[in-house]
């Protein structure tokens, strides 16, 4: 697919979510009025019950939401979530601990299930090892192939290699 063509299949896609979340967005800010007015009367005829007079044929006009606040209120409340969640969760009802802990360290089982720390610790060691003995092995082996070879080269010359020396 050319460029192009992709630039315009992208814009079609972002087209079709900005008029889905405008349709969103309405629908919040017209629950918001549906619940704005019905806290507003509810809010008025506490007020007018506490000063003792109470007008109940007095109507109140729903203000006007506009999607600014109602984006700002959800934003409100996703922060406060967020940040209330790991407070809340945090608290813990256990009593601090008043004991000390024992002065000998005790090894765990060897199936009791070990930390991250620990398996990231055995698997570096093991690839530590891993790599020692490939190192060990090309020494060798190249040690065996100067070897083999010198000793080629003195039977077919006819010569030793101390010879040489």
């Amino acid at each position: 697919m050319s460029l192009r063509g992709q630039l315009s299949r992208r814009c079609r896609e972002w087209r079709s979510l900005r008029r889905k979340l405008q349709r969103g967005l309405n629908r919040v800010v017209k629950l918001i009025q549906i619940n704005s007015q019905s806290l507003a009367v509810t809010w008025n005829a506490l007020m007018q019950q506490q000063t003792g007079s109470v007008n109940m044929s007095e109507r109140l006009e729903p203000k006007q939401v506009c999607r600014r606040s109602a984006l700002a209120f959800i934003g409100y409340a996703a922060v406060f979530g967020f940040v209330a969640s790991p407070a809340i969760l945090s608290v813990s009802q256990a009593e601090a601990q008043t004991t000390t802990p024992p002065a000998t360290a005790t090894t765990p089982p060897a199936d009791a299930p070990k930390s991250g720390t620990e398996r990231r610790q055995e698997r570096r060691s093991g690839r530590t090892e891993r790599r020692q003995e490939r190192r060990t092995g090309r020494t060798e082996r190249r040690q065996q192939r100067r070897t083999g070879r010198d000793e080629r080269r003195d039977a077919r010359d006819g010569t030793t290699t101390e010879q040489k020396k």
